[in-house]
């Protein structure tokens, strides 16, 4: 029997055993989220653990928060998962945790994904010893599943009788048979893409595979853990990737679909069921799982649409905060009432943009810069002049400040300091601050 199938695994988690410099590793990763925790509760508003950025050598990694003992991060473009122990609490060498995500395997491929993450990302902080944790062995097939009931599966293992059905009076859409550390699922790929923000990666991956979308398309899963791989004699990644064919293999004889027609109603009362043959859909998709040629698909990257940019309300505080920073560290004194006018402004702005599209922003004009000076022609204040002879004032990084200038706005500081509000004072404050001590810095070289 002859139907369109892709052979491979859906899921892939795994331990990394770490080394002597996982340590210094793991504590500099823990100092960059602290320093940035710092910086964020700073903030009037709550911020989101992804808006938090790491690296772990060249990579960057999104922070995605703490759970049962372990710092969660994920890659920018999220190919997979990394969970990293405190190697003070957890003594054993099991501190790091990878979990591969369908958007990797299905878009760079499992192979390169692997060798991105064992032999480069975590090459300098692990043994080589890498300890397989669940995987799913899996089978897309352009076939039509809907007709399978629960009554037609049968195994001779025991605990494997719990079986979950799902689906409306037409066409069951869902099976679910076992239960973990082993269990099988079968279900319409093509109703969960409906649901997935994967579907483009995944529909573009079963058309280059040779799939008609039009047709339906089922996924036989099989989900095992580490309990029955250890069952098995498989304790590593390598011995599972070795003997993914033979585990699928038994996996589908441990578990059949059969045949009902080819017994006895007094079979079934009888719960003699394993007597029936095995569907001939079944048998074929047994006798031809191989990964071989899913461990060296690669895709080219141009092929894989991008992920969509959605920017949201936290999206759009983690900007505002951004330019509140930038603000302050370039000396621009900043209150609440400055902030409110300049959104009320913006607000403005955009109406008038949206009636009127084809007139540009207005923008404040200047005829000429204006510098004041001291009586040894040092420069103390700095002014724009616009079109209407208004003078704004306007202030350099106190690092590109002369000295004079410094020593003239850090008196101009601390003279608005003494009649400003509580809210002004603490944006002075911090200035102050960063300004006396780009003034230290000069005089002890002085």
């Amino acid at each position: 029997m002859q139907v369109k199938s892709i052979y491979g695994i859906d899921t892939l988690y795994y331990f990394a055993q770490s080394n002597e410099a996982y340590e210094n590793a793991f504590f500099d990763l823990q100092g960059q989220l602290e320093s940035q925790t710092k910086l964020h509760e700073t903030d009037l508003y709550a911020y989101a653990h992804s808006s938090m950025i790491v690296k772990l050598g060249n990579t960057a990694l999104q922070y995605l928060g703490k759970d049962k003992g372990v710092y969660w991060f994920r890659d920018v473009n999220e190919y997979f998962k990394l969970g990293l122990k405190n190697p003070n609490i957890a003594s054993y060498q099991q501190n790091i945790h990878i979990q591969l995500q369908g958007v990797g395997i299905y878009t760079i491929g499992l192979k390169s994904l692997l060798a991105f993450i064992n032999e480069e990302l975590l090459k300098d902080i692990t043994t080589g010893l890498f300890e397989i944790s669940r995987a799913d062995l899996n089978c897309f097939v352009q076939y039509e599943f809907g007709f399978v009931t629960k009554e037609m599966f049968v195994s001779k293992k025991k605990g494997y009788h719990v079986i979950s059905e799902f689906g409306n009076s037409k066409r069951t859409q869902t099976i679910y048979v076992g239960k973990k550390p082993f269990l099988l699922r079968l279900y319409d790929k093509k109703i969960e893409l409906d649901k997935s923000d994967k579907a483009e990666i995944m529909q573009d991956y079963f058309v280059y595979h040779g799939f008609d979308l039009n047709e339906p398309i089922f996924n036989l899963e099989f989900e095992m853990h580490r309990v029955h791989f250890k069952n098995m004699g498989i304790r590593t990644l390598e011995g599972l990737l070795s003997n993914a064919n033979n585990l699928f293999k038994k996996a589908m004889d441990d578990i059949r679909l059969i045949d009902l027609s080819t017994i006895s109603k007094k079979d079934m009362l009888n719960n003699s069921k394993n007597r029936a043959k095995t569907l001939e859909i079944w048998e074929s998709i047994k006798e031809n799982y191989s990964i071989a040629e899913f461990l060296q698909y690669e895709i080219d990257l141009k092929r894989i649409p991008q992920k969509r940019s959605v920017y949201d309300l936290p999206k759009f505080i983690t900007d505002t905060h951004e330019l509140i920073h930038k603000a302050l560290n370039n000396n621009i004194v900043l209150s609440p009432d400055l902030i409110t006018k300049i959104s009320d402004r913006a607000i403005d702005l955009y109406g008038e943009i949206k009636e009127k599209p084809s007139h540009p922003s207005p923008r404040v004009a200047t005829k000429y810069d204006v510098f004041i000076r001291d009586k040894e022609d040092d420069l103390i204040a700095r002014y724009k002049c616009t079109k209407d002879d208004e003078l704004i004032p306007y202030q350099l990084p106190f690092k590109l400040l002369g000295t004079k200038e410094l020593q003239h706005t850090i008196k101009r500081l601390s003279k608005q300091l003494t009649t400003a509000t509580h809210d002004d004072a603490k944006t002075l404050t911090q200035q102050l601050k960063i300004a006396n001590n780009e003034l230290s810095k000069r005089l002890e070289v002085m």
